[in-house]
């Protein structure tokens, strides 16, 4: 959702202020070492 870009845009630019950002859908992720951005 917008919502959810706008919050995981803001975390990138805290991590890497001049990371360079694409965004597309995806239907699958493959792959090891993600992380819950949502501690709950």
């Amino acid at each position: 959702s917008r919502k959810e870009f706008i919050r995981l845009r803001s975390y990138i630019r805290k991590v890497d202020p001049k990371a360079f950002i694409t965004v597309s859908d995806a239907h699958e992720v493959l792959g090891e070492g993600f992380k819950n951005m949502n501690p709950d």
